[in-house]
């Protein structure tokens, strides 16, 4: 069963060298009633106890320099920094090249209790700041995604 689905359909700035939330702004399914806050949606609370896969794909648009990292998180009472309360359970890191726009994707099966957070972070050290990809019809880049599908309850 799909949980949720969240899309997003703004670009969003990733500045040089700083570790950034993503922000996505289109809820496409939340067929368990997941909880998001509001938007610009930063996090998903799960409400169901289950074993869930987690993906997630970003495309970051131009720049020849530097690398592209992405992380999905869980909140974690009992760890520390450097992310707090946040554990990385999957990640995917990627070099610039000429021809730019770099695709990557993660994924997880995990866990998870009802009250546990998701959220995708990203980085990059392009030397300035870059944005989020937007599909178009010339990229073939999909617009960022975060999603959560329950496999065992």
């Amino acid at each position: 069963m799909i949980v949720q689905i969240e899309r997003q359909t703004t670009a969003q700035t990733i500045n040089n060298n700083t570790i950034t939330t993503a922000t996505f702004t289109t809820i496409v399914y939340n067929e368990m009633n997941f909880t998001f806050g509001t938007a610009p949606y930063s996090e998903v609370t799960v409400n169901i106890e289950g074993t869930y896969i987690i993906t997630a794909n970003v495309g970051f648009d131009s720049g020849t320099t530097g690398y592209r990292a992405m992380f999905l998180q869980l909140n974690n009472p009992n760890i520390n920094p450097p992310f707090g309360t946040w554990d990385t359970i999957s990640s995917a890191y990627v070099g610039a090249t000429i021809a730019g726009i770099k695709q990557l994707n993660c994924s997880a099966i995990t866990r998870l209790n009802a009250g546990n957070k998701i959220r995708l972070r990203y980085f990059q050290t392009q030397g300035t700041g870059i944005s989020t990809a937007l599909s178009n019809s010339t990229n073939g880049t999909p617009n960022p995604t975060l999603s959560i599908a329950l496999i065992v309850p």
